[in-house]
């Protein structure tokens, strides 16, 4: 069964339903966009008789629409550069020029998408990405530019990727604040002041964890 479906992915045989984005048409099937999507299911119930079948996603990116019908399809998605470097400006601004080479800054928008679109599973599988990929090869662009992305594609109420980044931040300072030019710049700090006061509570608390432990405090 896993193979049936995995033979349908972009396989206009059998579709029943089209996906338009920018000047790609992606070929779907009702039956397993919508159980896995509450966005597709109501989109299909409500607009899919007036749109002879046709789903039209404005001011989307075209590679993030693929990789989410991947992942309805296979369960899994891949950060490919071949892929991502036909798309190299994100709709939200950034400091990084460069971003399709930044798995974190990806694997955020794709969480994105499964909280746009309503797949949990999405959102998870992303969040585990995001979580590894992080801090792997840390520079100052990337950095800022994972940051921005987690704080600006998703409402303040939604804290996985939120909570996760001040942990990793808090846990890993002595990394994105070493030297005369660290990761975690001031720059970033002053542009994003949630962010940078959620780091300084985390922060806080830790430290004084560490001398409830060290003085014997509880």
């Amino acid at each position: 069964m896993k193979d049936l479906v995995l033979s349908q992915f972009l396989n206009p045989k059998y579709s029943d339903l089209s996906i338009s984005c920018g000047d790609e048409v992606f070929p779907a099937h009702r039956n397993i966009l919508c159980p896995q999507s509450k966005y597709f299911e109501v989109a299909c119930s409500s607009r899919f008789k007036e749109s002879n079948g046709e789903i039209i996603l404005e001011n989307c990116n075209p590679v993030l629409i693929k990789k989410t019908l991947k992942f309805l399809y296979t369960g899994d998605y891949t950060y490919d550069d071949a892929d991502t470097e036909q798309y190299p400006n994100p709709s939200r601004k950034t400091t990084t020029t460069n971003f399709q080479y930044c798995q974190a800054f990806f694997h955020a928008q794709m969480y994105a998408q499964g909280d746009y679109f309503q797949i949990n599973e999405l959102k998870k599988k992303a969040k585990d990405y995001f979580m590894k990929s992080f801090l792997e090869h840390p520079d100052r662009d990337t950095f800022s530019s994972s940051i921005i992305e987690v704080t600006s594609s998703t409402g303040e109420h939604d804290r996985g990727l939120r909570d996760l980044v001040v942990q990793l931040t808090t846990d890993n300072l002595k990394i994105v604040r070493d030297g005369d030019n660290p990761i975690l710049c001031d720059g970033l700090l002053e542009s994003v002041p949630k962010f940078m006061l959620e780091v300084w509570f985390s922060t806080l608390d830790k430290c004084a964890k560490y001398q409830r432990q060290q003085y014997g405090y509880y």
